[in-house]
């Protein structure tokens, strides 16, 4: 989102549209590249990956047009940013991490393995001071300085991190059937929270409260569940009957939009 409109990419039709948040509508679709997937905003940007052209399409959200093609090293999986980078994973195969600066449009740096990046990764996010990974073999989250692109810290697992999400107080990990909080400045473990989710598909951190979408993914036609979870009590809070496999949410003048994957559908 860039605070006023929410950007959905379409993989089959190869662009993204938009919606006005105000009225509730679709307002216009912006061709970009060959199957476009997720996307962040940075720097005033809208960031599109295309998965299959290796690139990522940078649109000024103002004049709503495609303003740089930037080339990847790899397929894109993932993106994130903070307002000075955005950092893009690919190729589950040769892990590397691309990072570009979100004012000039430039790579500055791709982080491969084993530098810097010791195994697969499985999910990135970043906040001001850091980016962090899942490390799929080491069973780690890890922490790379966001300036100096340094490994500053680590925390050791006891299952996979397979979902993860950041503030710019707490960090938070899916982990097997348990919800991991950590602290984002000290990595100290705040709390860990037993649940019995099937998929956690997207999660986002919104003061002490924790947000997820939840889709049982081997049932196809079972309808998705989004939570809100209260950190300091450890409970949840409510949950609410969504979409088939509601696969992203952003939250936009305190309202949460959910796109469902299977359904076609955007709905808050």
């Amino acid at each position: 989102s860039d605070g006023t409109d929410i950007w959905v990419a379409s993989w089959y039709q190869n662009s993204v549209a938009r919606f006005d948040t105000i009225s509730n509508s679709f307002k216009e679709s912006i061709s970009i590249g060959t199957h476009p997937g997720p996307m962040t905003f940075s720097g005033g940007k809208i960031w599109a990956t295309n998965y299959e052209d290796r690139t990522i399409s940078v649109i000024d959200p103002n004049s709503r047009k495609v303003i740089s093609i930037i080339n990847l090293p790899t397929n894109p999986y993932e993106i994130t940013s903070n307002s000075r980078f955005v950092w893009v994973y690919g190729d589950q195969i040769r892990p590397s991490i691309t990072k570009i600066d979100s004012s000039s449009m430039q790579i500055l740096k791709t982080l491969s393995a084993p530098i810097g990046i010791p195994g697969q990764v499985e999910q990135i996010a970043a906040n001001e001071s850091g980016l962090w990974y899942c490390d799929i073999p080491n069973r780690r989250l890890t922490k790379i300085n966001a300036t100096t692109d340094e490994i500053v810290g680590y925390n050791q697992l006891t299952n996979v991190c397979d979902t993860l999400t950041v503030s710019e107080d707490l960090v938070a990990a899916n982990v097997g059937y348990s919800l991991h909080v950590f602290d984002a400045r000290t990595s100290q473990n705040i709390a860990s929270i037993p649940h019995n989710f099937k998929f956690i598909q997207h999660m986002a951190l919104n003061g002490n409260y924790l947000m997820a979408s939840v889709w049982d993914g081997f049932n196809q036609s079972q309808p998705g569940t989004f939570y809100e979870i209260d950190l300091n009590s450890r409970s949840i809070l409510g949950s609410t009957q969504v979409g088939i496999d509601p696969i992203d949410f952003q939250l936009v003048n305190n309202r949460v939009w959910l796109i469902n994957n299977n359904d076609s559908t955007l709905m808050s």
